[in-house]
């Protein structure tokens, strides 16, 4: 059995890391609604630069739609929230949502593109 996800979230001086570990199970809306919750708390205390690290080998659609619905709501509250994976399969599938100006390949294109600067 694969472990459940875990969300960390780490306050950094210019904006809030969360850490996502473990596999995301297909159908797992609780896991999903814990995220959508942990970015809303993140929003609540006053985070407007949300950095997100999926550390697991598979993203879910109901996974997915949490993580650009979230986005969708930090963009409504002045923020924004970007993504990057450190695993290849999701990296692949990023290069593909590029476009989105959500998900990276790195935490710095991450920040960088919070930052508003030009990606090389």
């Amino acid at each position: 059995m694969s472990p459940l996800p875990t969300i960390r979230r780490r306050e950094e001086p210019s904006y809030t890391l969360l850490a996502v570990n473990g596999e995301i199970i297909v159908g797992d809306e609780g896991f999903s609604a814990a995220f959508v919750r942990e970015v809303a708390a993140a929003l609540d205390s006053g985070a407007r630069r949300i950095v997100v690290c999926l550390d697991a080998r598979h993203l879910t659609s109901t996974a997915l739609g949490a993580v650009i619905e979230s986005s969708l709501k930090a963009r409504e509250r002045g923020g924004a929230l970007t993504v990057y994976s450190l695993r290849p399969t999701l990296r692949a599938v990023f290069k593909v949502l590029v476009h989105t100006g959500i998900f990276f390949d790195t935490e710095e294109r991450a920040l960088a593109a919070l930052n508003g600067q030009p990606l090389a």
